[in-house]
């Protein structure tokens, strides 16, 4: 690996050699708890240098993965997968499947900073009631409607159609910052 990672002073290439040393050591842990090819096992040792350290580019660049499913979490996934070691196209596919829920958390996550950002960059612009609305629906969004679900005796689903519905009728201006998504999903539902 020490042909993959070499120091340099340099910032941006500071944070590719540590992303680079760290799917590295994801690699080799999960080299550990799964067996390998007898072909693999019988080549030589600069022959296994040279296939991880493109295992390790290769990895490293793919597209789909983000930088959070180099996990513990990762790992058990993949172990409970493979009985041997997989090509980087299969390693690639299962990490992308592992990693959809973080995917979903982190567009959650921009979904609420951008509407943060909305309240914020009308500065003013919204009413303190439309603001206090919109607040009041992303407090009960971060936990999926279910505290409102209970207190109407309803399900989540319904919950957000009324919380989504109450937002559009009571304040139009506090519905317009919502992401288009959020809208289009409440006319889908209704």
């Amino acid at each position: 690996m020490s042909t993959v990672v070499e120091f340099n002073a340099d910032q941006k290439l500071s944070y590719q050699q540590a992303k680079n040393r760290r799917v590295g050591q994801w690699l080799t842990k999960l080299a550990s708890y799964v067996a390998h090819s007898k072909e693999f096992r019988e080549k030589n040792e600069e022959y296994r240098g040279r296939y991880w350290a493109e295992l390790v580019a290769v990895m490293v660049e793919a597209e789909n993965i983000p930088d959070e499913a180099w996990s513990a979490d990762a790992i058990r996934f993949c172990r409970r997968r493979f009985t041997f070691f997989p090509s980087a196209a299969e390693l690639c596919a299962a990490l992308a499947e592992f990693s959809e829920p973080l995917r979903a958390a982190q567009r959650k996550k921009w979904e609420k900073q951008r509407a943060t950002r909305a309240i914020s960059s009308h500065g003013g612009g919204l009413s303190v009631f439309a603001q206090s609305c919109l607040r009041n629906y992303h407090r009960q969004a971060e936990d999926g409607f279910q505290e409102l679900a209970s207190l109407r005796g309803t399900h989540p689903a319904e919950a957000r159609r009324a919380a989504l519905s109450f937002l559009r009728q009571q304040s139009p201006e506090a519905y317009e910052t919502l992401g288009v998504t959020e809208q289009k999903d409440r006319s889908r539902h209704a």
